[in-house]
């Protein structure tokens, strides 16, 4: 590998890993959560009965020399990312439904069917969409502002080399195209939210157009995720396995 191609690796590595470090930590309700939180709670206590060097050190932010910050990753950074992600896809799908509204009506035609017989049926019909709600159009725009542009400065930063990611031994090879999935990712999530900001602070909403990019961005965070727990099964593996040594 060259020297160029060897860096590009290792900013989209350090990318990643960032952007789920930083990410707000919550409590987890459904069964997922649940059992990430049980693989956590399992190599905690495999660690505690092994060598300190060998276990995965919990997730800590260390300032380095030239203002270059180093981030550990670990187990509970890849579960607390999943939260974030879990309330950005929900507040893009309240943007869709909110501005795919229709009012509740249903056109009909009557029919002649036999002597005296008459029925009404269904008339297709364009459909026409109701004025989206102010109030709500901002709340899932507010819902999804802070998450969109941290992960976004995130990478930035990763990428200028202002920030350094410490990964698990021996994955990068598997992490590599995850990686460069998130980053591109983030990048077009970052966009398709920019180009939401005009069209939802205007009082004349163009429905068509907001609910197409909510679409898109519901659609890319379930990628999002997806890499997301691929990501966390590297790394337990990776736990398991150095706990073994």
């Amino acid at each position: 590998m060259n020297v160029n191609s060897s860096c590009q690796t290792n900013v989209l590595r350090f990318g990643l890993a960032f952007s789920l470090a930083v990410m707000i930590s919550g409590l987890c309700n459904n069964q997922q959560c649940l059992a990430e939180d049980q693989a956590i709670a399992q190599a905690d206590s495999v660690a505690t009965s092994q060598p300190q060097d060998t276990a995965i050190p919990p997730a800590s932010d260390t300032t380095l020399k030239g203002a270059v910050q180093s981030i550990q990753l670990n187990l509970e950074v890849l579960r607390d990312i999943g939260l974030d992600i879990k309330k950005l896809r929900s507040a893009s799908e309240e943007l869709y439904n909110e501005v795919t509204l229709q009012p509740v009506s249903l056109q009909m035609q009557p029919n002649v069917v036999g002597m005296g017989t008459i029925i009404y049926t269904p008339v297709a019909a364009a459909p026409v969409y109701m004025a989206p709600r102010k109030k709500r159009v901002d709340l899932a725009m507010n819902d999804m502002r802070p998450i969109v542009t941290l992960m976004k400065e995130d990478v930035d930063a990763v990428l200028s080399g202002q920030r350094k990611i410490d990964l698990p031994e021996n994955t990068d090879e598997v992490l590599d195209p995850l990686l460069k999935i998130w980053e591109n990712l983030v990048n077009r999530i970052f966009t398709q939210y920019s180009s939401l900001e005009p069209l939802t602070q205007t009082s004349n909403y163009d429905n068509k157009a907001i609910a197409r990019i909510a679409h898109a961005i519901h659609k890319d965070t379930k990628t999002l995720e997806d890499t997301r727990k691929k990501v966390f099964k590297i790394i337990q593996k990776a736990g398991k396995e150095a706990q073994q040594k």
